[in-house]
């Protein structure tokens, strides 16, 4: 997987994007898992769950290693598909963050609006290394079609 510009290719090797998968194919899958269940419980009017923000804030900052692994050759540098997969991962925070403020305030309308920002961004950032998962990788990542 790589991309041409001009006369310059950039190509990540397989066996990086293999060895990245194993290290953070669990964490990323706790991170779809938490927002399809503890944060969307907090969207629809329970508790928020701190304990499951910090575990989902902490596979977030995986998912920018993972990104890193499966978007960056060593040779080429930052790719604009890496700069994009970091975006993601920090709107996704920023709506659990604000996720967790509404949630806390017992404004759920608001909540919903956040856990929406928050799930549209993860499912943007899983399009975006999904395409650099072939199958002697792993498995694509199901995007999350779930609504409040």
């Amino acid at each position: 997987w790589g991309a041409c510009v001009q006369d310059s290719c950039s190509y990540v090797p397989l066996k990086q994007r293999y060895d990245g998968y194993k290290k953070y194919k669990d964490s990323t899958t706790r991170a779809s898992s938490i927002l399809q269940g503890a944060l969307l419980q907090s969207a629809t009017g329970s508790a928020f769950d701190v304990d499951e923000g910090k575990v989902f804030e902490k596979a977030l900052r995986r998912g920018v290693l993972f990104a890193n692994i499966l978007l960056i050759s060593e040779n080429y540098g930052t790719s604009n598909e890496a700069l994009a997969a970091r975006f993601y991962v920090n709107e996704a925070y920023f709506g659990m963050v604000q996720l967790q403020k509404e949630a806390g305030a017992g404004n759920t309308a608001a909540a919903k609006e956040w856990w929406l920002l928050c799930r549209d961004s993860w499912n943007s950032y899983l399009t975006l290394i999904n395409r650099a998962i072939v199958p002697k990788v792993g498995d694509k990542f199901p995007l999350i079609s779930t609504s409040p």
